[in-house]
């Protein structure tokens, strides 16, 4: 299975600020039996992520490194997804021995943006991040994310690296999944703003990191 290129090798790093989030999101994990094809009503996302670089705080020592991504309205600059069910939004968790692993993932079909990054206690909301379109019936390649711990301010970042040696390792990846016989495009990320909160709890702390 190809992953459609696009030309060179991708570098995102998001600005952050601190916020606990809580959400408990509703997505779908795809495993080997699941199938997936291009007449589904539900859009994939797969991605390489770990846990990158020293640790230099004790709250990683507990709870494993996970990533949240939401949806996202575009005229308001919030998530969007519902807070009842939690649909349109997903946690992935990753490992916290700096293995790379692979997650294949379901969503609604939309706009979404990476909401946040945590390990152990520590939780980090993007008000700067990348967002990305989800369509019905194809898997939407992101790359490969590393969750960098930072010390001042203490957090998490994400660095999102793409190319093609890395897209080779994700087309391996998907041999594991034999029944997914939809198309898989490479994601087109861009960098864009938005406000803390959901329409349901509107507070905004992003508002100082507006560029």
């Amino acid at each position: 299975m190809s992953i459609s290129a696009l030309p060179g090798i991708r570098t995102f790093l998001f600005l952050l600020f601190m916020f606990g989030l809580s959400a408990c999101a509703k997505g779908g994990a795809v495993d080997s039996s699941t199938p997936f094809g291009p007449d589904s009503e539900l859009g994939a996302v797969l991605l390489g992520g770990r846990l990158a670089g020293a640790v230099p705080f004790e709250e990683l020592a507990d709870g494993a490194p996970r990533l949240f991504f939401s949806l996202y309205d575009e005229k308001t600059r919030r998530l969007d997804y519902n807070p009842v069910n939690r649909e349109g939004a997903y946690k992935t968790f990753l490992t916290g021995d700096g293995t790379r692993v692979y997650r294949l993932f379901t969503l609604v079909p939309g706009t979404y943006v990476i909401a946040s990054a945590g390990a152990g206690y520590i939780e980090t909301e993007f008000c700067n991040t990348a967002k990305f379109e989800v369509a019905a019936g194809e898997v939407v390649y992101l790359g490969h994310l590393d969750l960098l711990p930072e010390v001042d301010p203490k957090g998490i970042r994400v660095q999102v690296l793409e190319g093609p040696r890395l897209r080779d390792n994700a087309e391996r990846a998907l041999d594991a999944f034999p029944e997914v016989t939809a198309p898989v495009r490479l994601a087109e990320l861009q960098v864009v703003w938005r406000q803390a909160g959901t329409p349901t709890r509107p507070e905004n702390h992003c508002e100082g990191a507006r560029p």
